[in-house]
């Protein structure tokens, strides 16, 4: 197969694109010097503090919340609160429809994924296979559901390595 220029071209394009939307800051694990400011998100709002190595300071960073910039805190911010909208979903529909099932005996437990071959948000069921910081769903309805209520503000959470 000969790849053409023209789809060289648009590809070069796709990558440009992803690169002009990358933080000039690195994101990721980032653990501020002594005296260095710091962001994180503090009950919903955005804050700075200056690293000291207290315990506030070193329990924000076990929990994924010590951010170089004031953007990267508010991306943070974006991603918990599609992820508390996902886990009150879920919520209500164990509370409606019963605890999950982990038996195995054809008792489908539900889950939102990216699938990324078809760009595109997918509902998956699992019968044995638990991740621990997944957030499953009783029926198969409430998850698509949620997939659909939630639409493109589930994009927030692409490629994101999430600590919640």
């Amino acid at each position: 197969m000969k790849t053409t220029k023209k789809e060289l071209t648009k590809k070069i394009a796709e990558l440009q694109a992803q690169v002009d939307a990358m933080p000039d800051v690195p994101s990721g694990y980032w653990k501020p010097e002594y005296g260095d400011d710091y962001w994180y998100v503090d009950d919903g709002f955005i804050t700075v503090d200056c690293w000291t190595s207290c315990c506030a300071d070193l329990f924000r960073l076990s929990q994924g919340n010590v951010f170089c910039t004031k953007e990267e805190a508010q991306h943070h911010r974006k991603k918990l609160d599609v992820i508390g909208k996902i886990r009150l979903a879920a919520m209500e529909d164990i509370a409606e429809n019963g605890e999950l099932d982990w038996s195995g005996t054809y008792a489908y437990n539900y889950r939102l994924l990216y699938h990324h071959r078809s760009k595109r948000w997918i509902v998956s069921s699992t019968v044995y296979l638990q991740n621990p910081i997944t957030i499953y769903f009783k029926t198969k309805e409430a998850a698509e559901k949620c997939l659909a209520d939630l639409g493109d503000e589930l994009d927030v959470l692409i490629g994101e390595v999430i600590v919640i």
